[in-house]
């Protein structure tokens, strides 16, 4: 029964910490394949129209990023992206839906994402680039490179030549797209053209010196004038978390979510091992017996920690087999439940074997301390003692355990 108990507890505490820890470790990482990712800000401005209320925005004009480069040296690039509302591709009078930016011919140097065919430089004024995926679907292959299709808006249609694919399913990034076009595609006269501002600063700049020179400009251009606005740069590491990025093209999540996940992860990873502790205590109790013979017939310190160890060993061996099965089950219903995209892969990536590995270990050196020094403490006379062993526990540990499954229980019902 103890075997039982423990094995189904550890099994499922692990298999929690090994899809949670690669989920936050994951979020925690986003966009940190980029080399440039030091160097990378985000351009913000307060907002003209809150009444007051504060607030940013990440629209700017386009005027803002020709006088960033025209008239500040500290800068070495800057591109500026945008949504095309409701994008569509048609092959074959076949209409998929696609995810669809334009952006400046310099998104591809800025930004490390793979370039499967063709070049960065595929941004052109008659050409469209495309992830990897999305070509495979369309078109059953990656080799598409000369294709034309044609690329619809909301009320616009052209015909575009692919001249690139790049590969971004393999790095997560706060930025979600298909494809990628030139910006003034689909800009017509009357259009405000604006949209996201990235700034590629030189080595040893400092973005805050540089903002303070930049507001202090009354020639800076803005949505209402100029001089009348002011901005603001934020690292791209922080983009992931920045809530004002409303654009459909962006990616968000909440950093409190991020620090309620690394809570819950402790907290069931805590009620595996309480499990785990206890009953091997337990177990170990009503085995005083067999600790008396064994220590009549002078069983060592080390030959004592080594039974330990084989015995713990076992538990973890079997449990942590066990979990990645079940882990491995439950990534697609994971990745439903929180709008992720983990993959069992992940597990492999070196922080998270890392923490696991680290979890793993602790967790069995405790046990093998515990056994360790409660075996020490058995005296040889009890197994003379035709007494059955009086099992004891912490009362104190298994309320706290209630306490935390019953949260847990509460606060799950209530999400669903």
């Amino acid at each position: 029964m103890y075997s039982s108990i423990i094995v189904m507890s550890l099994t499922a505490g692990f298999a929690c910490t090994c899809l949670l820890v690669s989920f936050l470790i994951g979020e925690t990482s986003v966009d940190s394949f980029q080399t440039k990712k030091d160097r990378i800000f985000e351009m913000s401005s307060n907002n003209p129209f809150g009444n007051g209320s504060g607030g940013m925005i990440m629209f700017q004009v386009r005027p803002t990023l020709h006088y960033l480069l025209n008239n500040y040296p500290e800068i070495e690039s800057a591109c500026q992206v945008s949504d095309v509302p409701r994008g569509e591709i048609e092959i074959d009078d076949d209409v998929s839906g696609l995810k669809l930016i334009s952006a400046d011919t310099s998104f591809f140097s800025m930004f490390d994402f793979p370039i499967v065919a063709g070049s960065g430089s595929g941004i052109t004024p008659d050409g469209i680039m495309i992830s990897a995926d999305k070509a495979k679907q369309l078109f059953g292959s990656k080799d598409v490179l000369g294709k034309m299709v044609n690329i619809r808006s909301a009320d616009t249609s052209k015909m575009l030549t692919i001249t690139g694919v790049f590969d971004k399913a393999s790095e997560k990034s706060h930025m979600r797209f298909d494809a990628v076009m030139g910006r003034t595609l689909f800009e017509k006269p009357g259009d405000l053209p604006g949209g996201v501002i990235y700034v590629l600063l030189k080595d040893k700049t400092n973005p805050v010196d540089l903002m303070v020179k930049y507001n202090d400009d009354s020639l800076r251009p803005t949505l209402i004038g100029e001089g009348k606005m002011t901005y603001d740069l934020h690292p791209l590491k922080e983009s992931y978390f920045n809530s004002s990025n409303t654009f459909s093209f962006m990616q968000k999540r909440s950093e409190t979510f991020i620090w309620v996940g690394w809570i819950v992860c402790g907290l069931i990873l805590f009620m595996a091992s309480f499990n785990f502790v206890n009953l091997f205590l337990l177990s170990m109790q009503e085995r005083k017996k067999e600790t008396g013979i064994q220590k009549t017939l002078g069983i060592s310190l080390w030959q004592t920690m080594r039974g330990a160890t084989a015995e713990a060993g076992i538990y973890v061996g079997v449990s942590f087999l066990l979990s990645l099965i079940v882990a491995y089950t439950m990534v697609p219903i994971f990745n439903a439940a929180l709008q992720a995209d983990v993959k069992f892969s992940y597990i492999s990536n070196l922080k998270v074997l890392g923490i696991i590995v680290c979890i793993v270990v602790a967790l069995t050196i405790l046990v093998i301390v515990l056994t360790t020094i409660r075996s020490r403490k058995t005296l040889p006379v009890s197994m003379m003692r035709n007494v059955s062993a009086k099992v004891r526990y912490s009362k104190l540990f298994f309320t706290v355990q209630f306490f935390v499954s019953i949260t847990l229980c509460v606060c799950t019902i209530t999400l669903i």
